[in-house]
């Protein structure tokens, strides 16, 4: 018994008119009266009784549609039970000693295509070169020569920018050199899996000749704006990280001006045979974002 059959004959049922049911079934009358010959024949029962030009169950109608409609809606059930069975579910490791927002624009599109893997990321202010002995399935990395088949270009660092929040008194300016900044209150994230290591950009501050006063630390970069914007501390970013920027209220965000070019390139890198098989759903959706470009997914 065709489980299609079924659905028609709950259609046509619930309508009592093969006209109406057959636009709702978007079939024409003709194919639908053919299929309700079919299923009588193959019952050896009339299900409906001809009332002036109208159709209307009867006894063996209304008994039959009971168990019409629940053999469709176990069919609807084992159907969709086996859709989510096939659907690929897991989890890929990833290794992040550096944030850009284009790495979260990848993931988040990644995300939609597969919403059953889930993607871990692991603060990581130092990734060893032999991070491929760890448990990661991919590490986001300063790229250490030429580009391969293993990594895709995610971001690359050409500045700073101070954030600072509205009425701070820095915040009209138009331009900040960084050794203005050796007096501030700084918020640094904390990375690491043991959360005790602080940010890139503190080793970076020092380089330009100062230490910086460090007044917050916390996790994530919600909480670096959620206090920027609450104190008089200010925190540095690169511009890898212009999506936020712009999206941001109640906080500046200042270039910064500063002696030494920073020009890093990022990457997300992964293994050449990867152990987790997640990994290459990954990388190859990676490559085709690398490839159309990240303006392609906002």
């Amino acid at each position: 018994m065709d489980i299609e059959f079924l659905r028609a004959f709950i259609v046509l049922s619930d309508l009592e008119n093969v006209t109406l049911a057959s636009e709702k079934l978007n079939m024409s009358p003709s194919a639908l009266s053919s299929a309700l010959a079919k299923l009588e024949e193959e019952l050896g029962r009339k299900l409906f009784d001809r009332v002036n030009k109208r159709i209307r169950l009867n006894d063996s109608g209304r008994y039959f549609l009971r168990y019409a409609k629940k053999t469709v809606a176990y069919s609807d059930r084992a159907m969709e039970a086996i859709r989510e069975s096939a659907e690929v579910t897991g989890t890929i490791r990833v290794g992040v000693a550096y944030n850009t927002d284009t790495l979260l624009i990848l993931l988040a599109a990644f995300h939609k295509e597969h919403p059953g893997i889930r993607v871990e990321l692991r603060n990581e202010r130092f990734l060893p070169e032999d991070w491929v002995h760890t448990d990661l399935d991919m590490a986001v990395v300063r790229a250490s020569g030429e580009r391969d088949e293993n990594s895709v270009r995610i971001g690359r660092w050409t500045h700073l920018f101070v954030l600072v929040r509205d009425g701070h008194p820095l915040c009209s300016r138009e331009e900040v050199d960084i050794t203005e900044l050796s007096e501030e209150r700084f918020v640094f994230s904390s990375v690491g899996s043991d959360r005790r290591r602080i940010e890139w950009v503190y080793d970076y501050c020092v380089r330009q000749g100062f230490r910086p006063r460090v007044s917050y630390l916390c996790e994530g970069f919600d909480g670096k704006l959620e206090l920027v914007a609450n104190t008089d501390a200010v925190a540095l970013v690169h511009n890898t990280l212009r999506g936020f920027r712009e999206g941001m209220r109640g906080i500046r965000a200042i270039p910064v001006r500063v002696e030494s070019q920073i020009g890093q390139v990022i990457e997300l890198r992964w293994r050449s045979e990867p152990i987790n098989p997640l990994a290459n759903k990954l990388a190859d959706f990676a490559r085709e974002f690398d490839r159309r470009g990240r303006d392609a997914y906002i």
